[in-house]
């Protein structure tokens, strides 16, 4: 997970993945997999 953290471009995602309570790689994956869904519906990305 911190390999994960480190090559992670977008420091706002980080911060969030950062405060869950209770992170495993699967969550990290379900989590920054939606960020990245919601970042391309509202045109950031």
């Amino acid at each position: 997970m911190d390999r994960v953290l480190a090559g992670l471009l977008d420091g706002n995602l980080k911060e969030n993945l950062l405060k869950e309570e209770g992170l495993t790689l699967d969550k990290m994956d379900k989590f920054i997999t939606t960020w990245n869904i919601a970042k391309r519906n509202i045109g950031l990305q």
